[in-house]
């Protein structure tokens, strides 16, 4: 299946927070915890002009995808990175965020992160990111990997 990568606009801010959510629920997490995580599934306008935010969509026009890179000093950090539940598994997550890191990763950038969802681990594993801490999440007492990127190939412009 076809897809284009491209830089996502103020306006798609609505799909994008929508395939966030969808994409978080799909591992049934309790609605309560979805609850408290509704503000931090939300991709603004603000955070699409400040960041490098990208989307995938398939040829027929639908947005399936997106990933959201926020740099911090040195360290070029993955704060979103979801795929609508039914594109899950056709390869669209390692091609998004292979594209998305090699159009942001420049010289400044030492060090690339994620505080990944415990279901999402394995997948950043086979990416090249290793498990350096935890992040105490809410609700209390949950612990998220905190990953680092140790692969062979730093992605550098």
């Amino acid at each position: 299946m076809n897809s284009i990568i491209e830089k996502a606009l103020s306006s798609d801010t609505q799909i994008l927070s929508e395939i966030a959510w969808q994409s978080k629920s799909h591992w049934n997490y309790p609605k309560e915890w979805m609850e408290l995580w509704r503000k931090g599934l939300t991709i603004s306008a603000e955070m699409i002009e400040q960041n490098e935010v990208f989307k995938l969509t398939l040829e027929s026009g639908e947005i399936v995808g997106c990933i959201v890179l926020i740099t911090q000093k040195e360290t070029l950090w993955i704060e979103h990175l979801w795929i609508l539940p039914s594109q899950i598994g056709h390869g669209f997550g390692k091609q998004l965020l292979n594209t998305a890191l090699e159009q942001t990763v420049n010289a400044d950038h030492k060090k690339i992160k994620v505080v990944s969802d415990i279901n999402a681990e394995i997948f950043y594993q086979k990416m090249g990111f290793e498990t350096v801490s935890q992040y105490e999440s809410v609700p209390k007492g949950r612990f998220l990997p905190v990953m680092e990127y140790r692969g062979n190939s730093f992605p550098r412009k």
